[in-house]
């Protein structure tokens, strides 16, 4: 049995591969765009591979999926002049979902139901970092005023924390570990707790 988790774990791998490639084909590489009249296909692919992704985590609440998916679209590099305009405007508090659809993306872009997430998902970065700024401000240099900055939760801590253990959590499965391990079950568990 595990011979057989183990071939569909590298058809799977092949699968997001090669479709991967396709949609890298088929988008302009500085604006993150499919080439003109080949949106749908490049729509469809990306679903695809969103589709494979969530098949190796069935058990990943719509949350995590939606956030896996922002993850993955901006953490290219091709989007990476994007992301830094949404944060800007995040950290401005004017991003919205239209601001969004005005460069042309849209959910089915990034692999999402709705661009809601996406503001949210930039919008908790801008508070993280705000909250950061001012914790730094409030630190007096003492010992025990940095100690205590360090030992304080962060905005934003529960999607950092959620985003590592979908990595480890994919990366377990890809080294062979199986889903029923408790290694598995842990990684994967907690991501379920911060929600």
């Amino acid at each position: 049995m595990s011979n057989g988790i183990a071939d569909l774990q590298t058809e799977i791998t092949t699968k997001r591969a090669n479709i991967a490639a396709q949609i890298e084909a088929m988008t302009d590489e500085n604006t993150g765009k499919a080439f003109k009249g080949m949106e749908t296909q490049v729509d469809y692919l990306k679903n695809s591979l969103n589709d494979l992704d969530h098949i190796e985590f069935p058990d990943m609440s719509q949350a995590e999926k939606s956030l896996n998916s922002i993850d993955k679209f901006f953490g290219k590099t091709s989007s990476v002049s994007i992301k830094n305009h949404f944060q800007q405007l995040a950290n401005a508090g004017k991003l919205t979902e239209e601001a969004i659809e005005k460069v042309g993306i849209s959910a089915s872009t990034i692999g999402v139901d709705n661009l809601s997430d996406v503001v949210k998902y930039f919008n908790d970065m801008a508070t993280s970092a705000d909250n950061a700024s001012n914790s730094i401000s409030k630190i007096d240099g003492s010992f025990e005023g940095v100690t205590s900055a360090f030992e304080t939760a962060n905005q934003g801590n529960e999607w950092d924390v959620m985003s590592q253990n979908i990595a480890k959590a994919h990366d377990m499965l890809k080294e062979g570990f199986l889903v029923g391990t408790d290694d598995f079950k842990l990684s994967h568990n907690g991501c379920h707790h911060i929600l």
